[in-house]
């Protein structure tokens, strides 16, 4: 009588069994099926704020709007920083940069990150013009920078972003910065110097 309940317990276990050796060979299959079968996912990244229409396509064409806009997202994670945010502000803007950038970009943020920290140092820059020229974004505004919560500069910058566009994806190729008189007298320059051939021409 207990060797017919053991038999029947072996035969319940047996099945038990083999219904998970089942469930498993199944889930192997479809995990198979699911990698094999992958459709390329498209990463299309929206700038923050859209107020007109823009265009991007997959070989890297955009439209001068799209190429702002991104610019005008990416660009705070540098300008606008503080000691306890310039770490994280640095680490999402290094997603974007190029990878034959990525290396000396990661080494100029660091050191800055480096500076902003041991001094106390807080930077916010309020863009008000923009200036598309090629694949560069041109971004000029007032530029304010504190000792904690003293001011001790402020002054007219440009920012200039290098942007380039694969597989829908922004990477940064080049980010400087001047101030806006500096970069006024170079553009005054290059003109004369074009008015001059002009001439002579």
């Amino acid at each position: 009588m207990h060797i017919g309940r053991y038999v029947k317990d072996l035969y319940s276990t047996r099945a038990i069994a083999f219904v998970l050796l089942l469930a498993n060979i199944g889930l192997v299959l479809a995990l198979m099926a699911n990698g094999l079968y992958r459709r390329v996912e498209i990463l299309h990244v929206v700038p923050a704020s859209v107020s007109q229409e823009y265009l991007v396509t997959s070989d890297g064409n955009v439209s001068d709007e799209y190429r702002r806009q991104i610019a005008l997202t990416l660009l705070p994670f540098v300008t606008n920083v503080t000691p306890r945010s310039v770490e994280f502000g640095h680490t999402v803007l290094l997603r974007y940069v190029a990878p034959e950038q990525y290396g000396m970009m990661s080494e100029g943020l660091g050191a800055e990150r480096i500076y902003i920290v041991g001094n106390n140092l807080n930077r916010v820059f309020f863009p008000d013009a923009t200036e598309i020229v090629g694949d560069d974004v041109i971004i000029s505004g007032l530029e304010r920078r504190f000792s904690g919560s003293i001011l001790v500069a402020e002054e007219e910058r440009e920012y200039h972003l290098t942007l380039r566009f694969k597989d829908f994806r922004p990477e940064i190729v080049a980010i400087s910065s001047q101030h806006r008189d500096r970069a006024r007298a170079g553009k005054s320059a290059v003109q004369s110097g074009r008015s001059e051939t002009d001439r002579r021409g």
